[in-house]
């Protein structure tokens, strides 16, 4: 079956790409190459994560210093001159079902902040710092990126970075089609982990704990995450939940601040059409829950509700819409149409009403899901940093595409950019002014 919105979409003539049937694998620490290589040459080299290799960059990207304050946010400004408009275009080789890892990697080789941290090289150093110790899949992510700028390759086969997932996430098999949600979130953990700047302490930043606003409460366990949790991931990606208890009987209330990669957000069963604002006013709505909570002031199990507020949000909004559920033994899929906007995504209705910026977002890229569970194919499609072109990024094959034509109903995992700042900052558990959190200046 012929995807819908292929049908307008218009693939580039046989003469726009220089090399066709070009591909690479890519190997770690020892550069990049014109040609396939064996499997068994990659292995020397899987060590050597510290070398880079001498890709030519032809995009233009912020060159970070190593002690950066901020990343600038770039969508939505280009300067068309000196800026070749083919590159950041290359497709990836198929390697045994894997569109599910090749539609997650082209959404975050055009995440602007995170590609000019790792052109900048910034990574190397973090990944010396890291708690881990190691970061082999870090540095793969690293080399696949510059790879993927360099302008050199039409298709890039990704071999080893995929044997690198395989081989650290246990529930992520080789050979089968996984869920991409799944992939994302066991990523930008495994970045997380292996780019950690952060070293356990007990010396924190004196906020005032007698101060027990919300904002301040939310503040305390924003710093208790940045102690053990500091890296480009934590400050691009990572926003802040609160959730509330509250028992049935009582009205005794629990409440706890959680950290976020990704917003998970249910679709509605009222119609068969929704927005995406139905979807996370429904993820904000009080439920009761399945199951009894134990309330300490009652002293007992009792039935009790469960809401979710969005406190923060991040840079990178990566929403993920539940289009599969659980109906007896059986896992299907939710097909519903889920209308989204490519600009202006205003989520002012939706968060704590303390925010250091309007959260105000654009969509730069998203990944469909076609077909049913077990069954489906994984694809991408993304807006250029280089002249703002939208692209359907389907394995090995890429195709020019109008941005509306990315609403359809097989949109999963939506990816936003915040773009009511200029930037991005670096976040460390006692700077608590570059902190998504509205403090008093007396406070700290």
């Amino acid at each position: 079956m012929q995807r819908p919105f292929l049908q307008s979409a218009s693939p580039y003539p046989e003469n726009w790409r220089k090399n066709v049937t070009q591909i690479i694998i890519i190997r770690m620490g020892s550069g990049c190459c014109k040609h396939a290589v064996e499997e068994n040459e990659q292995e020397n080299a899987s060590a050597k994560y510290e070398e880079t290799g001498t890709v030519s960059l032809s995009t233009s990207f912020t060159v970070l210093e190593e002690n950066y304050e901020s990343i600038p946010n770039l969508l939505n400004k280009w300067s068309p001159k000196n800026i070749k408009s083919e590159s950041g275009l290359s497709g990836l080789e198929n390697v045994g079902n894997s569109c599910y890892l090749n539609a997650a990697l082209q959404c975050l080789f055009n995440c602007q902040p995170l590609v000019d941290y790792f052109l900048s090289d910034i990574y190397k150093k973090d990944i010396k710092a890291s708690v881990t110790k190691k970061g082999q899949a870090t540095a793969a992510f690293a080399e696949i990126i510059k790879t993927y700028w360099s302008d050199q390759f039409d298709i890039i086969v990704p071999s080893f970075f995929a044997q690198e997932i395989w081989n650290l996430a246990p529930t992520i098999e080789a050979g089968k089609e996984n869920d991409v949600h799944e992939l994302m979130s066991f990523l930008l953990d495994r970045l997380d982990q292996d780019l950690n700047r952060a070293f356990i302490s007990p010396a924190l930043a004196n906020i005032d704990i007698n101060d027990n606003t919300q904002e301040m409460k939310a503040a305390k366990a924003w710093q208790m995450h940045l102690s053990c949790h500091s890296s480009v991931i934590v400050d691009l990606f990572q926003g802040q939940l609160r959730s509330t208890v509250t028992c049935k009987e009582c009205e005794f209330q629990s409440q706890k601040f959680d950290e976020f990669s990704s917003l998970s957000l249910p679709i509605p069963h009222r119609s068969t059409s929704f927005t995406l604002n139905d979807c996370l006013k429904e993820f904000t709505t009080k439920e009761e829950l399945e199951k009894a909570w134990f309330c300490p002031k009652c002293d007992k199990t009792v039935k009790a509700f469960k809401k979710f507020d969005i406190w923060k949000v991040p840079p990178i909004l990566v929403i993920h819409l539940k289009r599969f559920k659980l109906n007896g033994k059986e896992i299907q899929k939710i097909h519903n149409f889920v209308d989204f906007p490519i600009h202006g995504l205003n989520l002012s209705k939706f968060v704590s009403s303390t925010q250091r910026e309007k959260p105000v977002y654009d969509l730069f890229a998203k990944i469909d899901h076609e077909g049913d569970m077990g069954s489906g194919h994984y694809t991408a499609t993304a807006k250029n940093r280089n002249n703002n072109s939208w692209h359907l990024f389907d394995d090995s094959n890429v195709y020019s595409v109008l941005p509306q034509q990315s609403v359809d109903e097989n949109a999963y995992v939506l990816f936003y950019q915040k773009v009511s700042v200029d930037k991005y900052f670096r976040q460390s558990k006692n700077m608590p002014n570059y902190w998504p959190h509205v403090l008093q200046r007396n406070s700290v």
